[in-house]
């Protein structure tokens, strides 16, 4: 449990989430993300497009700087389970209606990968328009609608949904487009302002959010009914805490991806950077896995992730090359430290402190 006066003092320092700080707030997933980049995953949920399309959204959400750009994003349950069953009841009670979105995410699929190649747009909110149709049809939608289709076992559906899943083009639109109109537009700290400030012209002081995290700090961009703040704290483990209702110590679960038990140092990944000093047996800590960190995976004792089910990249490679791997951990990137020596018993799906 927490102890009293911290779970006080936590709580008074986050009085700009109102009323919305005693709701059921769920953790949902981590991204590499920059102030810049969560502000741009927000407005996905802020698109008229996507209100009108599907009726509803996701309206209040909270963006943790978990670690220097890398972002853990919270939802109300209530919510999320509203917006889920919207897009369920589109999949299941109006199929064709699915298949246009599908379709038509496929079709903004293939122009995206041309824009990028081409810089298409001229001005930010030219090219933010675009994303966010792209966003709303090929990745919200799919994402969502993935999983009913399969319940269902819809083939044509399931078909569209998995050829969107594995074709993602927003990260590229971002990189190839997006960024570089931010920075041309607003200069090299485009990534310590949100694309609402820039749209409205609302500029903030960049020094200071930039000062703030050389600093160490850590950002919380909040969007509560339609009011979006900035603020920055010096111990982002506090409200973690908090809102996930859990205490960090140095202990860790999750679900085995294969199984064994073996001792090694932590080496903490949070950058899909494999040229790094990793030696033969270490235990891989990161906060999700791809295929960038092979080189790394292919000499570790063992994985471990704070994301991911038994069909992520982590498990699918663990059992491939029978090393222990534990997943879905949730907060496995908090509680261990570079260098720590730590048992991995991925029988159990535990991961402790020696």
């Amino acid at each position: 449990m927490f102890a009293a006066n911290s779970f006080v003092d936590t709580k008074s320092n986050l009085s700009f989430l109102g009323n919305s700080i005693n709701s059921h707030w769920e953790y949902l997933l981590s991204r590499p993300y920059t102030l810049f980049g969560a502000s741009l995953y927000q407005a996905w949920f802020d698109s008229p497009k996507l209100i009108s399309l599907f009726g509803d959204t996701i309206q209040d959400n909270i963006y943790v700087e978990e670690h220097q750009n890398v972002v853990r994003r919270y939802v109300i349950k209530e919510q999320i389970e509203t917006f889920s069953n919207t897009i369920k009841q589109i999949v299941t009670n109006d199929r064709e209606k699915a298949k246009v979105i599908l379709n038509k995410g496929i079709v903004l699929s293939a122009k995206a990968k041309e824009y990028a190649q081409n810089q298409t747009f001229l001005e930010i909110q030219e090219a933010l328009d675009f994303l966010l149709n792209l966003t709303t049809h090929a990745t919200v939608f799919s994402y969502f609608a993935y999983p009913v289709a399969k319940e269902i076992n819809d083939e044509e559906l399931l078909t569209l949904a998995e050829k969107l899943r594995s074709m993602s083009y927003y990260p590229l639109v971002i990189e190839k487009i997006i960024n570089p109109l931010a920075r041309k537009q607003f200069g090299e700290d485009y990534n310590y302002m949100t694309i609402s400030e820039m749209i409205e012209k609302k500029l903030p002081n960049t020094k200071d959010r930039k000062d703030k995290a050389l600093s160490g700090k850590r950002f919380i961009l909040s969007k509560i009914n339609g009011v979006e703040s900035v603020n920055y704290f010096e111990d982002i483990t506090k409200i973690i805490e908090l809102l996930e209702k859990v205490e960090l110590n140095s202990y860790a679960k999750g679900q085995m991806a294969y199984p064994g038990k073996v001792v090694g140092r932590v080496r903490l990944v949070l950058s899909n950077n494999p040229n790094i000093e990793f030696n033969k047996g270490d235990i891989l800590v990161v906060v999700t896995s791809n295929p960038t960190l092979m080189p790394l995976i292919g000499k570790c004792g063992a994985i471990v992730s704070d994301e991911g089910g038994i069909t992520c990249h982590a498990a699918i490679v663990s059992r491939e090359l029978k090393k222990p791997c534990i997943v879905g951990t949730k907060v496995a990137t908090h509680i261990f430290k570079d260098g720590d020596l730590v048992e991995v018993n991925a029988n159990e799906g535990t991961i402790k402190l020696v």
